[in-house]
């Protein structure tokens, strides 16, 4: 997840794990979330405002003048009922709040084709708020589109939220893992007119858009252990290579470990439409995974992109602007911490159709 073979989680099917340069003790990024409202917390409640008990000092009959013990009971009494009412009252003022930060989960739409996901991990996270970040897209109004620093004379070295800034797009995520030369992914990966890494390596997941022939759909994750993988990569322009995470017939194929990290993923739900999937929380890939496939996603599949500080995310739609990057993982130098959002080489970005 940011840096190379050693020490990666491993998934099923003996697929091969690298992760792109891996930064220990950086100092937390500067500007990395500009999120205005997104996540909808709720403000802290006022202290402790249970009433005082009366009657505090005397505790037993004996040291209770004649009389005494009728008005300390009746004192009892009044301070027990002023402290259902404190509750109640405290009660009152956090349902609404409840309620708002409550509304603010689950989907609501950033404009026609393009919504926004907040879901529970389901688990109490180490860091973080353990929430799953999804932006929904219809490619019927949005494109994917392939950036590779490769593709580009100058092969500048940007985060995903300078790439999206640069080409005006409205998302953009990691376009998957990258080798030590920090420009050419792990597996294979191509464009019309360029080929970053024309090698197939083992993984058993391919990102598949841009068509070429009208008949295929727009864009899919092409599970090589159920599809033919060399027939439907004709059909498309562009193509990404991963590790699977949810394979074609719904089943988690990601091995359970103890290690936990950021993640980003891409996947599919069954009406075709694209999901960008980003965890800051660290959690256990296959623990995120399985969110995916119990959550209101209708997923068809999904594939594991980057993970760990190197995992990045940005987003400019409705009232969302946000850069996210992953935090450093367990054990690690400034653990917990937000990592800088360090250059990325190649990106999965949406953009707006041109119309013609």
């Amino acid at each position: 997840m940011g840096r190379g073979a050693e020490g990666a989680p491993k998934p099923k099917e003996s697929e091969t794990m690298w992760r792109g340069g891996r930064r220990r003790g950086a100092s937390p990024a500067e500007g990395t979330v500009a999120d205005r409202g997104e996540d909808g917390r709720a403000p802290a409640l006022p202290g402790d405002q249970r009433p005082e008990a009366a009657g505090g000092g005397a505790s037993s009959r004996d040291s209770v003048p004649a009389g005494g013990d009728a008005r300390a009971k009746r004192r009892r009494r009044v301070a027990f009922v002023a402290a259902l009412f404190a509750v109640s009252l405290l009660a009152a003022a956090l349902v609404p709040l409840l309620a708002v930060r409550d509304a603010r989960r689950g989907w609501r739409t950033l404009e026609p084709g393009l919504d926004w996901g907040l879901f529970p991990v389901g688990r109490t996270p180490a860091y973080g708020d353990g929430l799953l970040r999804v932006l929904r897209v219809d490619l019927t109004k949005f494109d994917l589109k392939l950036v590779m620093a490769s593709a580009i004379p100058e092969k500048p070295r940007l985060s995903v939220g300078e790439w999206r800034r640069r080409g005006r797009y409205v998302a953009a995520i990691n376009g998957g893992m990258f080798q030590e030369d920090r420009l050419t992914s792990v597996g294979l990966m191509k464009a019309r007119g360029h080929v970053n890494n024309p090698r197939v390596s083992s993984q058993r997941a391919v990102l598949a858009f841009d068509r070429l022939r009208a008949e295929a759909p727009p864009a899919q994750i092409i599970d090589r252990d159920a599809q033919p993988f060399e027939e439907l990569a004709k059909d498309y322009g562009t193509l990404v290579q991963s590790i699977r995470m949810v394979a074609l017939d719904g089943r988690n194929v990601w091995e359970p470990q103890a290690d936990a990290a950021s993640v980003a993923a891409f996947g599919f739900d069954r009406a075709g439409r694209a999901l960008f999937i980003f965890c800051q929380s660290p959690a256990p890939v296959h623990d995120v995974a399985d969110a995916l496939r119990r959550l209101p996603l209708d997923l068809r599949n999904a594939m594991y992109l980057e993970g760990g500080p190197t995992a990045q995310f940005s987003l400019e739609a409705g009232d969302q602007q946000l850069d996210f990057s992953g935090l450093y993982e367990s054990g690690s130098f400034g653990e917990g911490r937000r990592a800088d959002a360090v250059p990325i080489p190649n990106v999965i970005a949406v953009q707006r159709r041109v119309r013609r």
